[in-house]
């Protein structure tokens, strides 16, 4: 079982808990964006594992590596503020979404994927529905830090 608590990730990566923390900061942390293009509001990262406190998107299905979902977006090589736990609107694939399945990578760059059954790597559960054959976003109520892994 995860906690949420108080603390939060700085740049530098220490750790902080000085009470003054705003509610739009909790489960937040800024990391630079090393995709090689635009990341928006919505967009779901992973660690990249070549750079330091770096992240970048996947295509493959079931990613272990994700980190969460965008929350303030920007180009290559910029600072990016990343939502790690509570509720966010996610960037979906054109597949079915029904409230309550579990958020996957997808095997498009920055996309979610929803499933009903439960395999490693999910990383928020769905709050919200969408049609099957539309792209859009849906609320999602994220994990809490690193994916499920079995």
């Amino acid at each position: 079982m995860r906690y949420l608590t108080r603390n939060r990730i700085t740049k530098g990566g220490t750790s902080t808990d000085g009470g003054g923390t705003s509610p739009e900061e909790i489960g937040t942390i800024q990391l630079t964006n090393r995709s090689g293009g635009l990341l928006e509001y919505g967009d779901v990262v992973v660690i990249d594992k070549t750079n330091p406190l770096s992240v970048t998107t996947t295509n493959s299905y079931y990613s272990e590596d994700v980190i969460g979902v965008v929350k303030v977006g920007g180009e290559k090589d910029q600072l990016l503020t990343i939502q790690y736990a509570g509720i966010i609107d996610v960037k979906m694939t054109v597949d079915i979404v029904n409230i309550g399945d579990n958020i996957y990578t997808s095997n498009i760059n920055g996309r979610a994927y929803a499933s009903s059954y439960g395999w490693p790597g999910t990383f928020a559960k769905a709050l919200t529905s969408k049609a099957s054959g539309v792209t859009g976003m849906i609320k999602v109520l994220l994990s809490g830090g690193l994916p499920e892994v079995y």
